[in-house]
């Protein structure tokens, strides 16, 4: 029982002082096709003055799929890639469920699969949300909770 309460504890004091769900304050470039086969370029969308909000996620991690439809919202709201912010979610994994998913009618946002993505953001935990300023800083390391309004 000590033993529990102890690792309880530790857990606790440890998710107190994590902030950063990323080590990276800077952005950095990647391509990636979506599972419509559109490709996404992220400094692209930078050097057109635009934010970028991503969803770094994982179709295995039981809260993933609880906050895609808040972030899909945020696509809706902010105009479906019209205005000035573009939102996509990285998928840690592409396996065929998770891209099935992914293209049906429950989320409409760009999700390339991540891979090195995944490797060179390194989110510590999943879903982990950043948004990146079109001087290419990350302004947010981890959004969180993710709310829809």
């Amino acid at each position: 029982m000590k033993k529990a309460l102890l690792i309880s504890a530790f857990l606790i004091l440890a998710g107190a002082f994590l902030k950063a769900q990323t080590p990276l304050t800077t952005a950095v470039d990647f391509t990636a096709t979506d599972a419509y086969g559109e490709s996404h370029t992220l400094f692209d969308y930078l050097d057109d003055d635009k934010f970028v909000v991503i969803m770094f996620t994982a179709s295995w991690w039981g809260t993933c799929p609880g906050v895609y439809p808040n972030i899909q919202d945020s696509y809706e709201y902010f105009g479906c890639h019209t205005g000035n912010v573009i939102t996509m979610s990285i998928s840690q994994d592409h396996s065929a469920a998770a891209m099935q998913a992914i293209a049906g009618d429950f989320i409409k946002i760009p999700n390339p699969p991540g891979g090195t993505i995944n490797n060179t953001y390194n989110p510590a935990a999943y879903p982990t949300t950043i948004l990146i300023a079109p001087d290419r800083s990350i302004v947010s390391q981890d959004i969180w909770p993710i709310s829809s309004t």
